[in-house]
């Protein structure tokens, strides 16, 4: 309570501080412009310190000329998603009004601090003509943020696409963990003028002398290209328009050789203007992949009472067929059965008799813009879907669809894999990134190879959870119970489990589970030990007979380490011991770093090896995002296979 009572009572200094600031800096700005506020409401900020960006924003109104025939303002806020608070055609001569607005903001709760979203949901939705943006004046971006993007190359690439259309883009970072890099990444230029730093939120207001006149100057340049937003609405087969793609997605997508299958809502949720602007972006996402008959094929599946096969992945191998037949769906009603449409794909679209093939990509993508009408079955048969090989993206549309659904049909991370956008009309701000994403994901059945292992095997999984937090402890065994159930086969591959310090998780025997559901069921209860004695543990149990171990078998460790190592020396000789030669054969390792205090070459160190690229290495560091069980599940696989 003391600490919240200090943080409000800084609050309430800081917005004294910033009204100072904006009353003597005066009125700068006598120019038109266009300008959006791209605001960090990120896990990473405590709820008070969104309240000092609000206050912030309204005083730097003050400074604009703000009006309707002078500047606009739009924002939105951002974290895992993106969000418009206001648009640039909301504008009024109240000054004060518009204040209000922007301080009467939501906080989005936190999440991960998905800046790439929020930049081009600026530069489809809010720079569009439709939505208030003008082509006679200046376009202006100004991000606050106090974290680093949880995907660097994705952020990049979006700055790169704003800044290419004429917009100027203005970062304010706060606090001391900023990468100076990625802030530089992002601005117009890497230079004082468009990137600013503060030490913390209560400083904030010391930003706002250089910025005010950096960004009136550059309402003195030359206004953006002129912007033109083609009005949709039901094209022909032969419409010649593209989407709007960057060359590196083309680049990416052109070689693409995967079966893609897309899940559409036709439920009564969403009426029959909704539905076509849904079957244009798909029409305009499928456009980019290569559909060929030697490359890519593309399935559509829809689903309202029950789900329907509108065409299967043999059915077209041309980009003009595969259009046509899109744009003709008709538009029903229904329940939003969503589990029946997994369902299906998985059972008759995702199979060799449906036309799936081996050796390629396997990608699902859901629209979607309400909730399931059975949570659960729909969660179990996503599971079944991504198990089987397959990327599973979900899209929620609109207010009406769960969060927390969406994350449990989407592959892991859901940074990667879930998207939510405001209405179907802003579907086109993701079309870039989701068709980027989709060309990215492996080809091959590694996965289905490895539930299929004809060769025993036993792995055991070590944690060393002496430095973790309650969430990555609850992380890290949901990962290793998601792993075990991609490769255990009873009879042949087994999986273990040792573990040190923790209230949460102890060790599992061999006898203790056969199957993954059994496995899964006994990571529970209390473990012990530095990671030295765990090591030992775990190398006893897969090498000695009296402990368990199985003769002549592949024996793999898979190590998780959540923070310093503090008997390094000695748990590097319990890998040396366990590698040896005379266990016939020796233990094989996989390493996986989790959380801030991991340290890399600590890990190396503990490998053994002397040359670091013989290592399996996951990191999931700040700045490398989180490993997830896919990652983890592929190494998994590939070291079952190498024998």
């Amino acid at each position: 309570m003391r600490t919240m009572v200090a943080c409000f009572r800084c609050l309430a200094a800081v917005v004294l501080l910033t009204s100072k600031a904006s009353a003597q800096l005066g009125d700068q700005c006598k120019l038109k412009a266009d300008v959006v506020f791209i605001v960090d409401s990120s896990r990473s900020i405590w709820p008070p310190h969104f309240e000092i960006e609000k206050q912030f924003l309204a005083n730097i109104t003050t400074q604009l000329n703000v009006g309707p025939d002078a500047t606009h303002v739009g924002v939105i806020s951002f974290s895992k998603g993106a969000r418009v608070e206001l648009y640039l055609n909301n504008m009024t001569d109240d000054v004060a009004a518009l204040q209000e607005k922007i301080l009467n903001i939501a906080f989005m709760s936190g999440g991960r601090t998905e800046t790439y979203l929020a930049l081009s949901m600026a530069r489809e939705e809010l720079f569009s003509p439709a939505n208030g943006a003008r082509d006679d004046v200046p376009h202006i971006i100004i991000i606050i943020t106090d974290g680093d993007s949880s995907d660097r190359k994705m952020t990049k690439k979006q700055a790169d696409i704003v800044r290419d259309k004429g917009i100027q883009v203005f970062v304010v970072g706060i606090g001391h963990y900023l990468d100076p890099e990625q802030l530089m990444e992002i601005a117009t230029e890497s230079s004082e003028t468009y990137v600013h730093t503060v030490d913390s939120f209560t400083s904030l207001e010391s930003a706002m002398p250089n910025l005010i006149p950096a960004a009136c100057r550059a309402t003195t340049t030359s206004p953006p290209e002129k912007i033109t937003t083609p009005q949709k609405e039901t094209p022909g087969p032969d419409a010649t328009d593209e989407p709007m793609i960057s060359d590196e997605t083309k680049k990416v997508c052109n070689s693409k050789k995967a079966d893609v299958v897309f899940v559409l809502d036709k439920s009564s949720s969403i009426t029959s203007g909704p539905f076509r602007t849904q079957l244009n972006f798909v029409s305009d996402v499928m456009t980019i992949f290569n559909i060929e008959k030697d490359h890519t094929h593309v399935s559509v599946v829809t689903f309202d009472y029950g789900p329907k096969i509108e065409f299967g992945l043999t059915t077209y191998y041309s980009k003009s067929k595969v259009r046509k037949a899109i744009l003709d769906i008709e538009y029903t009603a229904g329940s939003t059965n969503t589990f029946l449409a997994l369902e299906l794909v998985a059972k008759h679209v995702l199979t060799p008799e449906g036309g799936a093939r081996e050796g390629v990509a396997r990608v699902v993508i859901v629209v979607t813009d309400g909730q399931s009408s059975d949570p659960g079955k729909t969660k179990a048969w996503a599971d079944t879907l991504k198990k089987g090989g397959a990327y599973v993206f979900s899209i929620g549309v609109g207010n009406s669809t769960d969060e927390e659904e969406l994350v449990s049909i989407g592959s892991e991370p859901a940074r990667d894999f879930v998207f939510k956008v405001n209405g179907y009309n802003a579907l086109n701000t993701i079309q870039d990134i989701l068709a980027y994403r989709a060309c990215e994901v492996p080809s091959g059945d590694l996965f289905a190879r490895c539930q299929q292992r004809k060769n025993p095997a036993d792995v055991m999984f070590v944690t060393d959870f002496t430095h973790a937090g309650g969430r990555d402890v609850t992380r890290t065994t949901d990962i290793i119970k998601e792993v075990a159930g991609g490769f255990i086969t009873p009879g042949k591959v087994r999986a273990g489990l040792v573990s040190s310090e923790c209230p949460d998780v102890t060790d599992v025997g061999w006898n203790q589970s056969s199957t993954a559901e059994e496995f899964a069921a006994a990571v529970t209860s209390v473990g012990q030990g530095d990671l030295a004695e765990v090591l030992s543990r775990a190398r006893q149990s897969l090498t000695v007979v009296s402990r368990g171990a199985r003769r002549g078998v592949k024996r793999l460790a898979v190590v998780f380490v959540h923070g310093p190592i503090s008997d390094l020396k000695a748990a590097t000789r319990e890998v040396q011991r366990a590698k040896s030669s005379a266990n016939r054969p020796g233990v094989e390792f996989i390493f996986v770093g989790v959380g801030e205090g991991v340290q890399e070459k600590q890990l190396l160190q503990l490998s053994a090896e002397r040359d670091p690229k013989a290592v399996r290495l996951l990191m999931g560091n700040v700045g490398k995002g989180e490993v997830t069980w896919q990652d983890v599940l592929t190494q998994v696989c590939e070291a079952l296979e190498s024998e």
